[in-house]
């Protein structure tokens, strides 16, 4: 991947309303995947509860219901992918904060909404972990960023 410096930082925070905000103000909303296909998903586990176990119309309808939640899946990781891109190639330093998604989905009211957010996707992407204190630090709009020597 050929990428060309721009002098440009960013920060970014994410939320439940919208993907991402960046540290300019710019928002890119959330797609919610998982919400948008929740009416055909609960009527193909609906047709796999109706079918006996054990015979093959099940099994074509649990493969059915596995196709769809791969498909879900699928769109939420390619949305991330592309965004992430983007968001890369037009910035030379982008910082954001490394959330504990595992212990936020133990929240019941809040797990699908976290999940259908997609935080935990893998972008592809190598990124370099400060830790919780760094070095040094300087303020870039709301944001706090690390800084290497």
């Amino acid at each position: 991947m050929d990428i060309n410096a721009t002098g440009k930082t960013v920060g970014l925070d994410v939320a439940l309303n919208s993907f991402y905000t960046n540290s300019q103000g710019d928002k890119i909303d959330n797609p919610r995947y998982l919400r948008k296909s929740e009416k055909s998903l609960k009527r193909l586990q609906k047709r796999v509860s109706r079918k006996k176990k054990g015979s093959n119309n099940r099994q074509k309808a649990i493969n059915r219901l596995g196709r769809k939640h791969l498909q879900v899946s699928r769109q939420r990781q390619d949305f991330a992918i592309k965004t992430a891109l983007c968001v890369v190639k037009s910035n030379d330093l982008v910082a954001f904060e490394k959330l504990q998604v595992r212990n936020m989905v133990k929240n019941s009211k809040l797990a699908k909404s976290i999940s259908d957010a997609g935080w935990s996707v893998d972008f592809g992407f190598t990124i370099l972990d400060f830790g919780l204190t760094p070095p040094s630090s300087v303020e870039l709009g709301d944001f706090r960023l690390a800084i290497l020597d």
